[in-house]
């Protein structure tokens, strides 16, 4: 995986696809979407008053750590990746309401999963997924090498 062009002001990355820094994630609005890659330093396992589990993890890579709350929709879907020392790339919702910064996970995706469903177009250097089409760049069109 490509690491992401983090010279790049937040206003030119597009936070929804290419992971930023976590320390960036207190630049973003209140309910943005955004991909954090980090590893996983905490897990609390917790359940809803109606027996859904769900979880609390925290996420740290090199600029800072953060909670992200694994709803039980998403946590049934990626519990066995919930491990200390597991490296993921998380896609949620930015919680900025309180004086600390969560995310709020909607994916989760190993990172060397990840790796193999994103790459860089080289033409305009803006991140693709394997998902709309592996061949061709989304914004100008280029083939992938």
């Amino acid at each position: 995986m490509h690491p992401p062009n983090f010279s790049l002001p937040l206003t030119q990355v597009d936070v929804k696809t290419a992971p930023v820094p976590v320390v960036s994630l207190a630049e973003l609005w209140d309910g943005m979407t955004a991909s954090v890659a980090a590893t996983v330093t905490t897990v609390d396992r917790r359940a809803t008053g109606y027996g859904s589990p769900w979880a609390v993890v925290t996420l740290e890579d090199d600029s800072g750590s953060v909670k992200c709350a694994v709803f039980p929709a998403t946590y049934r879907v990626v519990a066995e990746s919930l491990t200390v020392g597991a490296r993921l790339v998380v896609r949620g919702r930015v919680d900025a309401r309180e004086a600390e910064v969560r995310l709020i996970a909607m994916t989760v995706t190993k990172a060397e999963m990840a790796a193999a469903e994103r790459w860089r177009c080289p033409g305009c250097d803006t991140w693709n997924t394997a998902k709309r089409d592996p061949k061709r760049c989304h914004v100008c069109g280029e083939k992938r090498n």
